[in-house]
C-alpha cells in the first residue's frame, strides 16, 4: 500500500510543497484527491501521509486525514520513528510495523518517494489500525477475535521487550550492545554528510574502593545518579550509553572537539556538583575522540576516547582530556602521538591503580 501511494507522488510537485500557503497549490489538492481515491479503495486504511526534512526537521507534507477538515497541514513539525527516519535517510526498511498507543494497534508501512535520479527526497506512510483503544477488532470480523487480542497482546509484548532489549536496568540508558550498532550507523552518517562527531568515554573514579566501602547499594544508586546528569546533558539527537561497570559513552553528533570539550566539562562539573551534596562524593574522568579527526571507524573512535579517558585519570582524575591533546597532560611541550595499545593491554598494564 504505501509503495502505491508513493508512485501516485510526483517527487518534483511534492518538493515545491513547503509551506501552509502552497496548499493552494493544484498539484497539492490533485495529489491529496488521488490519495483519497486509493485509500477508498482500501477500507481498512485510516491515514495515508507524506514526510520531508525541512531545514533539518521532518514535516509533514500530505495528509489524507480521517476526514477533509482533520488533517497535518504543509511544515508541521513530526517527530518521525525509527522505521519513518531510515526510509529518509534512504536505509531500506523491509517490513511493516506493529505499534500500540492511547488509539489502538496500529499496521504501519512505509514508502521512499525518489526523484528521477533515484535519491530519497520524501517518504510516505500508511496506517491500518488493528484493534482500537477498547480492544474491539477493526480488521478482522468476529470470527478473528483471538486473531485481534493476539496482534495487541504481542504488540505490548513487542514494545516492552523491544525497549529492555536496548536499554540498560540500572540507568535507563542505552546498553553495550545498541551503543555499538547505533554509533556504526551515526558514522555512517556523518561520513555521508562529511559531518563530525565526538565521542566522550566517562569513568567513575575510584569506584571500587567507593563500592568496597560503601557496599553495592549505593554504588548503583551513585551510577542511576550519573546516568540522569548525563542523560539530561545530552541532546536528542545524541547518544547516551552504560558501556558496562562503571563506564559511560555519551555520542554527540555534529559536534567537533572544541564543541566536545565543552559539553565534558559542563558534564564534569555537574557530576561534582550533585557528588558535592551527596553524602558519598564522588567524581568522574572524561576522554574525548572525534571523528574524522582522530579516528574513522567505531572501534578506533571507542579506543581513542577510552585512552583519553585513563590520559585524564593520570593528570589528577575528575577533569577532561581530549585525544588531540597528546598523551601528556602538563603544559610542558607535549609528545608526538603514537597509536594507543589495545583496550585490553592497556587495562591489564593500569591494573587498579588508575581505577
Amino acid at each position: 500500500m504505501a509503495s502505491q501511494a508513493a508512485q501516485l507522488i510526483d517527487p518534483v510537485a511534492h518538493a515545491r510543497l513547503r509551506t501552509r500557503a502552497d496548499e493552494a497549490r493544484p498539484e497539492y489538492e490533485k495529489t491529496v484527491s488521488a490519495l483519497r481515491v486509493l485509500r477508498r479503495r482500501h477500507p481498512y486504511v485510516r491515514y495515508i501521509t507524506s514526510f520531508a526534512v525541512h531545514n533539518g526537521q521532518c514535516v509533514t507534507v500530505l495528509d489524507t486525514g480521517e476526514t477533509e477538515s482533520d488533517v497535518s497541514h504543509i511544515g508541521d513539525p513530526w517527530l518521525p520513528d525509527d522505521e519513518l527516519a531510515s526510509v529518509l535517510a534512504d536505509e531500506h526498511v523491509l517490513c511493516n510495523v506493529i505499534n500500540n498507543d492511547n488509539f489502538g494497534v496500529w499496521i504501519s508501512g512505509t514508502a521512499p518517494i525518489r526523484d528521477a535520479e533515484g535519491t530519497v527526497v520524501a517518504a510516505v506512510t500508511v496506517d491500518i489500525p488493528a484493534v482500537d483503544s477498547r480492544g474491539r477488532p477493526l480488521l478482522y470480523n468476529d470470527r478473528s477475535r483471538t486473531l485481534t487480542a493476539t496482534l495487541e497482546a504481542a504488540a505490548i509484548r513487542f514494545s516492552r521487550a523491544e525497549v529492555e532489549a536496548i536499554t540498560d536496568g540500572l540507568t535507563g540508558l542505552y546498553n553495550h550492545r545498541y551503543l555499538h550498532e547505533r554509533l556504526g550507523e551515526e558514522l555512517e552518517r556523518a561520513q555521508r554528510r562529511g559531518s563530525k562527531l565526538s565521542l566522550l568515554f566517562c569513568d567513575c573514579d575510584r569506584f571500587k574502593v567507593y563500592n568496597d566501602n560503601f557496599g553495592h547499594k549505593a554504588g548503583d544508586t551513585a551510577l542511576a545518579r550519573m546516568a540522569r546528569i548525563i542523560a539530561a546533558t545530552s541532546r536528542r539527537s545524541d547518544l547516551a550509553a552504560r558501556y558496562g561497570g562503571e563506564e559511560f559513552v555519551l555520542v554527540l553528533v555534529d559536534t567537533d572537539t572544541a564543541g566536545a570539550l565543552a559539553v565534558a566539562e559542563h558534564l564534569r562539573s555537574q557530576i561534582e556538583l550533585s557528588s558535592a551534596r551527596s553524602k558519598y562524593p564522588l567524581t568522574i574522568s572524561i576522554g574525548i575522540a572525534t571523528f574524522p579527526d582522530d579516528a574513522g571507524t567505531r572501534d578506533e573512535l571507542l579506543d581513542k576516547a577510552d585512552w583519553a579517558m585513563y590520559a585524564a585519570k593520570r593528570a589528577g582524575r575528575n577533569c577532561v582530556h581530549a585525544f588531540s591533546d597528546g598523551i601528556d597532560p602538563r603544559p610542558a611541550a607535549r609528545p608526538r602521538i603514537v597509536p594507543p595499545p589495545s583496550r585490553r593491554d592497556r587495562r591489564a598494564r593500569a591494573g587498579q591503580a588508575l581505577a
